[in-house]
């Protein structure tokens, strides 16, 4: 605790070995947490204004998107066969997406994911990655790919046409699954479709719900466009 540490202790950053999760169990916590059990924070869904605040928007805000983007379909043909896929295990290597993508062997593959939204005071405009009610993010580069160039034109200038805002937007790292499906079997062409999001990683993620609509529309034009 702060009140007992010294001056020197409250300079550290504690290693993760350091910390432990008290159960409250006493005891019987042996006969109740095994080795391999998960822990996670339980945060509730909030609605503040325009924005929405979670756990795991990072990637549940996919999820919905997916579903959204059906949804928005109808019972609008399409002539293309349209695979919606929910994977697993992206932050550890693309594990899941990489499975899939082998499976289905699609022509063109649309990484939908969260990115950086670091528009917060003390950061310098060119460091923000995305603003937040700037429209969806179309996602150009990042640490596991480069995205289709002709493709990536295609999205803008649909996005133009059916005025739904967006800005482009690249990262020196991290990953996506758009880039399984460009690498996976004999490749495809792969786009990324991002929503900027505030304080990724952490139990309090911010997404702005018209950057939310954006990318939904998006999705739905490209879609019925092919």
């Amino acid at each position: 605790p702060v009140h007992i540490s010294s001056p020197e202790d409250r300079k550290k950053i504690p290693q993760p070995h350091e910390f432990f999760v008290d159960t409250g169990l006493g005891k019987r916590a042996k006969d109740v947490v095994k080795v391999g059990d998960m822990v996670v924070m339980d945060e509730p869904f909030l609605e503040l204004g325009d924005k929405v605040v979670s756990k795991a928007l990072d990637n549940r805000i996919a999820c919905w998107l997916g579903i959204e983007a059906v949804r928005g379909l109808g019972k609008f043909k399409t002539r293309s066969e349209i695979h919606v896929v929910f994977t697993t295990q992206e932050e550890v290597g693309l594990r899941g997406a990489r499975t899939a993508a082998f499976q289905v062997k699609p022509d063109i593959g649309i990484g939908i994911d969260t990115t950086l939204a670091c528009d917060t005071p003390g950061v310098p405009e060119q460091d923000r990655t995305t603003e937040q009610g700037k429209g969806f993010g179309l996602h150009l580069r990042d640490g596991s790919f480069i995205a289709d160039k002709a493709l990536s034109e295609e999205f803008a200038a649909l996005a133009e046409k059916e005025k739904i805002p967006y800005q482009r937007t690249m990262l020196r790292s991290g990953g996506q699954d758009g880039a399984a499906a460009q690498q996976a079997a004999s490749g495809a062409r792969a786009a990324g479709i991002v929503v900027g999001t505030r304080y990724i990683h952490t139990v309090t993620e911010m997404v702005e719900k018209s950057d939310l609509q954006a990318a939904r529309d998006i999705l739905v034009a490209y879609l019925r466009a092919n």
